[in-house]
């Protein structure tokens, strides 16, 4: 012991003339005070000598350098070469082979690495999920389908309450255009056997996407329509109220699924769509035809369609209300002919790139400073709170002296004042605070806590709460028995199938969705409950009227009493262009909103319009006068209908339209004015070109003339030469190429004047051919600066 003491005094007097050597965080530092000195040898022989433990020891193994379990000469003489033969950061290499700045002696076991790709022997799904995928028996959560109640039962609840089909897949939208994949996807199920309780459900698709459903409040009754998303904030998603909001579960835009799965790994329902057999356009959500509503019937692409309803910020889908029935027969995209609610457009090529892309749909070009279809506005970005939103739609503006459409006098009372009209199912809450007002708008069928009047209630009561609720449309509770159906209407013939056309028992009109017509073949409640009633088109004893709507300041008021009441509109329409004497001018007025004023209800250029002016138009700038027989609000536009055409349909490209950029207020027996629109007619200055080969099997001279060209005008009813050009005794096969054809669409003539008898049609010895037949004839579309190739067809004897 006595050369311990030499040995450690000797040390002692060198450290005392030479400065200490701060080592942070190293092995040495026994006393805890983020440095290795003479205290920590001094603090190493002490424990060395008395086996308690003195109070400078930082931890009860601090001074077991070496990590043997016991402190003695060994741990000193290493503190000491630490402190004096290595200055600096570290354990001598003699001790410290790999270099870990630890003793090798105290270093710990190898261990492995979770995740390194590889699923060893200790590892499993629980213990190192990323290498090893499967259900973890024990986590508390059901992984259906691989653990049921059977083989894990710690996880799995034998609960056998919830059997196939009680809930069902209505609606997927897996490629939101608006919000985006990250913030837009969501899907709806709906309940219709037995209440549910969806805690502990798991949602997961056939490959690692899964999502067990926790939280509260996840009770629903039957007819109960629930939106799950991949994000609740309606500032980001695309304007959607979703029930749900869950994670780790994505839909890929392609080829996916999606599994509900109860609690006791009983699988639900499950859709797997793919873009061979399902609709895939983006932006609009696969929609459930409501005659398809099992959980058998989903399974099948055939069964469901593209959307066809704007919902939000611009997307379609019925997010949370009853689908509409998909159409008949699918469009046929690239035909030339725009086919609503389906197509957006339809140029004749279905390819991307040109406005119009392969499905039909008008491509996105906002952003790039000019008003385009679909577009409200255009500021040159697609920013939000500007004005003008990231998808081109009118925001509300505060201070430009007009109420606009989404304003009313709580948000705008510079703009709306104490002077505010409501619109109850139109997703805004408006006069919140004035007498009279919207307490809610949960939109035309409202919610669990707003009544389809837009009054707050008492949230909860819905279809099979056992209180018959009037004013949410139903007739009876409880729900899904033989007298009353899921949605809480009253079943008269159980056999009636509402949409196929035939009013029958129980039913009150046909087909759903027009006029006042609902979902369920009812007309409207807000009017018409129950029937026979005032706006349901018929005359019945007592009414003086019936004119099919609950709209007072028409000749047939509210209370089908007869009104009277005349008012108007009138301006000016200008335009940089010259018209003919052939086309018309159209001015019309509608209490709506409306979009594309060549095409604004998706149908016939004047279909739905409740005021319309028409008139011959020769020059511009043009008056006019659109008589109106109702006061209120109304969105003005004009179209000049080049060629005359506005009955059979106006052509976009050809016919221009312009919107009244504000909503235009018309009180009884007054004419407002002046309300001036003004035309973008650089369009009607635009050209293109036309190119192909016109074939003819008969022989041809010197004296024949052969004409061609474009025409405005069906040529079986009298050719309207739009650009003709002339050839005399040309050789056939004939190789063309016709250019300044004003941009729009036509038909493609070419006739045969056999030795020029005639300056007008062909007679029975001439030739004549259409594109692409006479018996089939089709139109070209003629693009700005653009040459639309393969226009062929052969010339017959009519």
């Amino acid at each position: 012991m006595t050369n311990i003491w030499k040995y450690t005094l000797t040390i002692i007097l060198v450290l005392s003339f030479g400065s200490s050597v701060a080592m942070a965080a190293v092995p040495g530092d026994v006393t805890g005070d983020d440095e290795v000195d003479v205290s920590d040898i001094q603090c190493t022989v002490l424990t060395n000598l008395n086996p308690v433990a003195p109070a400078c020891l930082s931890g009860p193994d601090s001074a077991d350098l070496n990590c043997d379990s016991t402190v003695d000469i060994v741990d000193v003489q290493l503190i000491v070469l630490i402190v004096l033969a290595y200055p600096q950061n570290g354990v001598p290499a003699a001790q410290d082979a790999n270099g870990d700045n630890i003793v090798d002696e105290c270093d710990p076991p190898e261990q492995e690495v979770c995740p390194d790709g590889e699923c060893t022997s200790s590892e499993d799904s629980c213990n190192c999920p990323q290498d090893c995928p499967g259900a973890c028996c024990g986590n508390g959560i059901c992984e259906a389908p691989d653990e049921t109640e059977a083989n894990c039962a710690e996880d799995c609840e034998a609960s056998g309450q919830y059997n196939p089909g009680d809930v069902v897949i209505t609606e997927i939208m897996k490629n939101p255009k608006v919000a985006g994949d990250e913030n837009g996807e969501w899907f709806e199920v709906r309940v219709l056997v037995q209440t549910v309780n969806l805690k502990n459900w798991t949602i997961k698709d056939n490959g690692g996407d899964l999502h067990v459903i926790t939280g509260n409040g996840l009770s629903f009754q039957p007819g109960a329509m629930i939106i799950m998303g991949n994000n609740a904030d309606t500032s980001v998603n695309g304007s959607i109220d979703v029930d749900y909001e869950y994670a780790g579960f994505n839909l890929d835009d392609s080829n996916d699924g999606i599994m509900l799965v109860a609690p006791d790994g009983t699988v639900i329902d499950q859709v797997f769509y793919n873009v061979n057999s399902f609709p895939n356009i983006p932006g609009r959500a696969l929609s459930l035809n409501t005659n398809s509503m099992t959980a058998s019937a989903n399974d099948n692409g055939a069964n469901w369609c593209p959307a066809t309803m704007v919902y939000g910020d611009g997307d379609y889908g019925t997010p949370g209300f009853v689908n509409n029935n998909c159409p008949a027969q699918d469009p046929i995209c690239g035909n030339g002919i725009t086919e609503p609610p389906l197509e957006q457009c339809d140029d004749n090529n279905a390819q991307d790139g040109d406005g119009c892309d392969s499905q039909c749909q008008l491509e996105d070009k906002c952003g790039n400073g000019s008003i385009d279809a679909g577009e409200q506005c255009d500021d040159g970005n697609k920013l939000n709170g500007d004005g003008c939103n990231s998808w081109c739609q009118t925001e509300i503006d505060c201070g430009n002296g007009f109420c606009d459409p989404l304003e009313n006098a709580d948000i705008c009372p510079e703009d709306c004042g104490g002077d505010c009209s409501s619109i109850c199912g139109n997703w805004v809450t408006e006069c919140s605070g004035m007498e009279d007002g919207e307490e809610c708008d949960d939109g035309p069928m409202g919610s669990q806590c707003c009544s389809t009047q837009c009054k707050s209630k008492p949230c909860g009561t819905w279809c099979g709460d056992g209180i018959v609720q009037p004013e949410d449309g139903e007739q009876c509770e409880p729900p899904n028995t033989d007298e009353c159906d899921q949605w809480c209407h009253e079943i008269f013939n159980p056999g009636a199938e509402c949409g196929n056309g035939v009013i029958e028992d129980g039913e009150d009109c046909e087909p759903p969705g027009q006029g006042n017509c609902n979902d369920w073949c009812k007309f409207g409640w807000v009017c018409c409950t129950p029937s026979p009633c005032c706006c349901d088109g018929n005359l019945d004893p007592g009414e003086e009227c019936d004119d099919g709507n609950d709209i007072d300041g028409d000749d047939c008021s509210s209370e089908c009493t007869i009104g009277s009441g005349s008012a108007g509109i009138a301006g000016t329409v200008s335009c940089d262009a010259n018209p003919s004497g052939a086309d018309k001018l159209w001015v019309f007025a509608h209490p709506t909103p409306i979009t594309d004023p060549i095409d604004p209800f998706g149908g016939e250029g004047e279909t739905g319009a409740d005021w319309v002016s028409f008139e011959n138009v020769s020059s511009f700038p043009k008056n006019y006068e659109v008589p109106v027989g109702e006061a209120g609000n109304f969105y003005v536009w004009a179209v000049w209908d080049i060629g005359g055409d506005g009955e059979e349909g106006f052509t976009e490209g050809v016919d221009i339209g312009g919107l009244y950029p504000d909503p235009v207020q018309v009180e009884d027996g007054k004419l407002t004015q002046p309300i001036n629109i003004e035309l973008d007619c650089s369009g009607a200055n635009a050209t293109g070109c036309i190119s192909g080969t016109i074939s003819h099997s008969g022989n041809v001279t010197a004296n024949d003339t052969f004409e061609y060209g474009a025409s405005s005008t069906s040529p079986l009813a009298g050719t309207t030469w739009v650009v003709k050009a002339s050839e005399a005794g040309p050789s056939f096969p004939f190789s063309y190429t016709l250019c300044s054809v004003p941009v729009g669409t036509y038909y493609f003539v070419g006739s045969l004047d056999v030795g020029s008898n005639s300056s007008g049609e062909p007679g029975a010895e001439d030739f004549f051919g259409v594109y692409q037949s006479v018996s089939n004839m089709s139109q070209v579309t003629v693009i700005e600066e653009q040459t639309v190739s393969g226009v062929n067809f052969t010339l017959e004897q009519p």
